[in-house]
């Protein structure tokens, strides 16, 4: 008979252990991780003082640590921050340039449960500031600052691997409305960046 009880209160233990087990993505999650984002995007920058127009694009990549809490199942609120290096140099006409951004995003989303993993969209509202130093000779030195918010559309997958770990898959649209301004000139020009990028990351959840 004692043996007996002890069985079932064993198994007791159990079904309340695994009643209360947190799947990923269930209300009361968190995640702790970082993103490394493959970002294209294409900038118009107008300066209608001067009537002065560029068009230009470029390739970056960007690491964004980021810490979420679903709030619901599947709803997450995240806060992410966006941290950018890029040096280049031209060896034979002797210049560089340096480039350095920091950004902090704000975004939820709604992570449907497919099998283990959540798939869905997400949107987040940012603020940003890329710093890009240039030394083209003597005399001839430059510091351009562009910042400005943000809006980031995403598609994003995430799948839950071992005990505890996810791996995180994306693509996504950001369009920035910024504001460029060259050191010790009294000017600024209004700069309208579309980027277009995919991400993959991985995170821990408890």
């Amino acid at each position: 008979m004692k043996r007996a009880s002890t069985i079932l209160m064993a198994g007791a233990l159990l079904a309340s252990g695994s009643a209360y087990a947190k799947d990923y993505g269930d209300s009361g999650t968190i995640e702790l991780g970082g993103n490394l984002q493959f970002v294209s995007s294409s900038s118009k920058t107008e300066d209608k003082d001067i009537n002065f127009k560029t068009d230009n694009s470029s390739t970056d990549i960007t690491l964004e640590p980021e810490v979420s809490f679903f709030l619901l199942g599947g709803l997450p609120l995240f806060v992410g921050l966006e941290l950018g290096m890029n040096s280049s140099k031209d060896n034979e006409a002797e210049t560089s340039q340096d480039t350095t951004k920091f950004g902090l995003n704000l975004g939820t989303g709604y992570l449907v449960k497919i099998g283990k993993a959540r798939i869905g969209p997400a949107v987040a509202l940012g603020f940003s500031q890329e710093t890009r130093k240039s030394d083209n000779g003597p005399g001839a030195d430059s510091e351009v600052t562009r910042s400005g918010p943000g809006v980031t559309i995403a598609g994003l997958a995430k799948l839950p691997i071992g005990s505890g770990g996810v791996i995180t898959a994306g693509l996504f649209v950001e369009n920035q409305m910024l504001t460029e301004k060259i050191k010790d000139v009294d000017n600024e020009a209004d700069v309208t960046t579309l980027s277009f990028g995919t991400s993959i990351g991985v995170s821990v959840f408890f």
